[in-house]
């Protein structure tokens, strides 16, 4: 089974009647996501599904996610309030900027937060009195080919903590901290070779930190799902690594993957019209009512329909809103051609765009919608319980 989910055939047949710019979810993608992650990583003794926040943070979708039963990792006060608000039970949390207080409040609503860093867990150790479990971010050297070291990073990352280094043993020794989670994310864990690499160094960083019950191993799969038969190829290698590792422990130890990107960004789609459509430097060029530059930073977006009754084609460049030279959603775009007042549907939406939107010009984020069982209904706090929303279709 394909982990890209299916378009919807209703945003592909209408011009759906919403105003724009929107963002449209759907739901069948997202369970379907959801479910092709869990058959693929089943091969692994103890596995879980966690969801990084980070990526969409919609009080819609997280009810959505809670309900499935998903656990979630929080970088922020603010996402705790949004997750704990959704129904979650299974939290985790790291961030590199955690306060003292912010540490506390974690602890006190019971989440044992990954510290990032030696002088976050001395803070922790310090505010808090005492600390005898923790879990770590760490990260270790990885021998990496160029362009592997693009997109994932070892020991020279910004984050986590390098448990091989004797200074770091020697400072939890005398603390009497013992080590119970560890998590790593150096990036895109994009194929065998790199993933082999990180389960190596666990598997020898269990035998120096036996007390380690649980291990964290990150996100950063979208690279490695555009090939499908890597991802399992990979499943099945840490599967191979995580029993020789309870063989060493003499117990179990779970493990735990936390996808973002990959799990939300191929489950939204963003509805725009077109403001304007002139021809000039053998192109149309075409604006958007959105901003690539505001919402699609971290997206390399494509066209998945064009609302038009134009059937000629044409080359299209789609560029956004903004008064920024570059703001472009699509280059040499060959598609019917776009006339203003015709809309477009571009994908992919889901992950790390309303939730890092910029707001150049004061352009507010797009509205947000969920497409279930072909009706489609408006987001948003008031309807952060998803079933309330299916009787309240958007009109």
């Amino acid at each position: 089974m394909s982990i890209a989910p299916r378009i919807p055939s209703l945003l592909l047949n209408e011009d759906i009647n919403l105003p724009t710019p929107s963002i449209i979810y759907d739901v069948a993608a997202i369970k379907h996501v959801i479910q092709s992650l869990l058959n693929d990583i089943r091969v692994i003794p103890e596995a879980t599904l966690l969801y990084s926040v980070k990526a969409n943070r919609n009080p819609t979708i997280l009810r959505l996610l809670a309900d499935m039963g998903l656990g979630v990792d929080v970088a922020s006060i603010e996402e705790l309030q949004a997750v704990k608000k959704a129904g979650f039970e299974i939290i985790h949390a790291t961030s590199p900027s955690f306060s003292a207080d912010e540490i506390k409040m974690l602890r006190e609503a019971g989440i044992f937060p990954d510290f990032n860093s030696l002088s976050q867990l001395e803070l922790a150790r310090i505010e808090l009195g005492s600390l005898e479990e923790v879990g770590l971010r760490v990260k270790f050297p990885l021998l990496l080919s160029e362009e592997e070291g693009e997109t994932t990073f070892g020991e020279g990352s910004r984050f986590g903590i390098n448990l091989f280094e004797p200074s770091i043993k020697s400072y939890l020794i005398k603390h009497q901290i013992e080590v119970k989670q560890i998590h790593i994310h150096l990036g895109e864990m994009r194929n065998v070779h790199v993933m082999e690499q990180v389960m190596k160094s666990i598997a020898k960083l269990v035998k120096i930190y036996p007390s380690i019950e649980s291990i964290n191993l990150g996100g950063g799969l979208t690279y490695l799902y555009s090939d499908q038969d890597e991802a399992k190829n990979v499943w099945k290698m840490v599967a191979t690594y995580m029993e020789d590792i309870q063989c060493t422990l003499g117990r179990s130890i779970k493990l735990m993957v936390e996808p973002g990107m990959l799990l939300m960004a191929m489950c939204g789609y963003l509805l725009s019209s077109v403001r304007s459509s002139d021809w000039g430097n053998d192109s149309r060029n075409v604006t958007l009512d959105a901003s690539a530059w505001n919402l699609m930073y971290w997206s390399y977006p494509v066209l998945v329909k064009a609302y038009t009754q134009n059937v000629e084609e044409e080359i299209h460049t789609l560029y956004g809103n903004t008064c920024y030279e570059k703001d472009i959603f699509i280059q040499s775009s060959i598609n019917p051609r776009l006339e203003t007042g015709d809309r477009v549907l571009l994908a992919p939406a889901g992950a790390y765009v309303t939730s890092m939107a910029r707001n150049m010009h004061g352009f507010p984020v797009p509205m947000e919608f969920i497409l279930v069982d072909d009706e489609i209904y408006k987001t948003g706090d008031d309807y952060a319980n998803h079933s309330k929303i299916q009787t309240l279709p958007y009109q």
